[in-house]
C-alpha cells in the first residue's frame, strides 16, 4: 500500500515538473532590440533588456511589423539582416509581433551613399511636436487678435485722421528716427 502511495505521489510530481526535467521546445521570446547598420544593409540585434548585450540565444525565424507589413526575419546568434531596399532616406517601424510587450520602435533612416544611417526617434516626439504647433498657433492667434484690436481702437479713437495722413504722420516718425 504505502508502495503504491509513493508511486502515485512520484508520478504526479513528475507529471507537474515535467517541463523542469525535460527541454523546452518553445523559442525564447526577443525581449529588447536595435537597429544598426551593417555593410549596406539594415541589421537588427536582439539584446538583452537589462543591458546592451547581443542575446545570443535568439536562433529561428521571428516574425516581425515593418511599416506595418508582416516580415519574418532569421536570427542567428542573435542578428537578423533585414533585407529591404528602401530608395532613399525615409520613416521606418519595427515591432516584433510574436512579444506585444515591446513598444514600437521608430527610426529615421539617413541614407548616405550606399549605406544607412538609423536614428531612432522616441515615440514621445510624435506628441510633443503637434503639441508645441498647437501652442505656438494659440500663441500667434492671440496675438494677431490683439494687433487688429488695437488698430481698430486706434482708427476708432483718431476718427479725424484719414489713412492717408496716417501712413503720412508714420512715414515723418520713421524719418526723425534716423
Amino acid at each position: 500500500m504505502r508502495i503504491a502511495f509513493l508511486f502515485i505521489v512520484f508520478a504526479v510530481l513528475l507529471a507537474f515538473n515535467q517541463k523542469a526535467f525535460g527541454q523546452s521546445n518553445q523559442k525564447k521570446s526577443i525581449t529588447d532590440f536595435k537597429l544598426v547598420s551593417h555593410e549596406n544593409n539594415l541589421k537588427i540585434v536582439a539584446t538583452d533588456a537589462s543591458s546592451d548585450v547581443t542575446d545570443e540565444k535568439i536562433v529561428g525565424a521571428y516574425p516581425f511589423s515593418m511599416n506595418g507589413l508582416d516580415v519574418p526575419l532569421k536570427f542567428n546568434k542573435g542578428e537578423a539582416i533585414v533585407k529591404q531596399n528602401f530608395s532613399g532616406s525615409t520613416f521606418v517601424y519595427f515591432h516584433p509581433e510574436a512579444n506585444s510587450l515591446i513598444s514600437v520602435r521608430l527610426y529615421y533612416l539617413l541614407k548616405t551613399g550606399e549605406s544607412y544611417w538609423p536614428i531612432k526617434i522616441p515615440i514621445a516626439l510624435l506628441l510633443i511636436i503637434p503639441v508645441a504647433f498647437f501652442i505656438i498657433g494659440y500663441f500667434v492667434k492671440k496675438l494677431i487678435f490683439l494687433f487688429i484690436g488695437i488698430v481698430l481702437a486706434f482708427f476708432l479713437f483718431n476718427t479725424g485722421l484719414s489713412v492717408g495722413s496716417y501712413f503720412e504722420i508714420i512715414g515723418n516718425w520713421a524719418q526723425g528716427l534716423f
